[in-house]
């Protein structure tokens, strides 16, 4: 994820301070990793995160998806790593609200998680027949949005955008 530089405000990577596998790889796993249920969990950073179970009965983790898992809160704390004021710090962020990418119209906020998603969301408003079922990180566009010309005008301001970023 890319969010804003807590100390410069420029495009910064987000790093989520866990990696969480399925247990059937237990075996496999660094040393340090964690059982949580059905679900291993390697701390990536384990000079500034801590794995620490949230509290909650084992069943409601005993079946690993991927996707969000129950009792832990992706996209709050981690690493952040700018590139351009050369800083990589532990933060905690509040999404989506620290998005790098997003834009305002119609009074929604379109937010992306990166260059490569803001791409796709154009790409895909660009589209003169667009498909009926979309891949999910396109199904937060609110439908005003996608009729009319006021797609267009979000279409220009992400590949400005864009363009600005390189």
């Amino acid at each position: 994820m890319e969010v804003r530089c807590q100390q410069c405000g420029r495009r910064a990577l987000f790093h989520e301070p866990f990696k969480f596998s399925n247990a059937r790889r237990f075996e496999c796993a660094p040393q340090g990793a964690h059982l949580w249920g059905k679900v291993v969990v390697e701390e990536l950073y384990p000079e500034h995160f801590a794995w620490e179970p949230p509290q909650l009965d084992q069943e409601k983790v005993s079946k690993f998806h991927q996707g969000p898992l129950r009792g832990y809160e992706f996209n709050r704390f981690g690493m952040i790593e700018c590139s351009d004021c050369d800083e990589k710090y532990p933060a905690e962020i509040s999404w989506p609200e620290e998005a790098f990418w997003q834009w305002e119209i119609l009074n929604e906020t379109i937010v992306a998680r990166n260059a490569e998603h803001a791409r796709l969301i154009a790409t895909f408003l660009s589209e003169s027949t667009r498909p009926v079922t979309v891949k999910p990180s396109l199904r937060n566009i609110p439908s005003k949005i996608l009729v009319g010309s006021r797609a267009d005008e979000l279409i220009s301001q992400i590949f400005k955008d864009l363009k600005k970023s390189w």
